[in-house]
């Protein structure tokens, strides 16, 4: 069996984007990560882009692309201002998530 999540990590098409499967090979689950900065992105193409806030962060070169609930956990430990949360620390856990009506592991930020 191929995993489509490792497939796509070891060939690099996850760009410097966090997935859950790269939270866990780079030993980042539950360890205290430092925002650089948070930064407006358009991710995907097409009909299927989406403006996404994307964090980076000092203790790795990935990037996470938040969906709303993670952007919405930071925001109100941080405020409404992302330029506001750099330098303030978060982590992140992999949990079970439901996408298109399947369980999924998906990234959850911790303040």
């Amino acid at each position: 069996m191929v995993s489509v999540n490792e497939v796509y990590a070891e060939n690099g098409d996850n760009w410097n984007y966090l997935n859950s499967a790269t939270v866990v090979s780079e030993h980042l689950e539950n360890k205290a990560l430092t925002i650089k900065n948070a930064e407006v992105k358009q991710l995907g193409n097409g009909e299927e882009a989406r403006n996404k806030i994307v964090v980076s962060f000092d203790e790795t070169d990935k990037q996470l692309a938040l969906n709303s609930t993670n952007s919405k956990i930071i925001a109100e430990e941080f405020g409404d201002d992302t330029e506001e949360w750099a330098g303030n620390k978060i982590s992140l856990m992999v949990v079970k998530k439901n996408f298109a009506g399947k369980l999924v592991n998906g990234i959850q930020v911790q303040v």
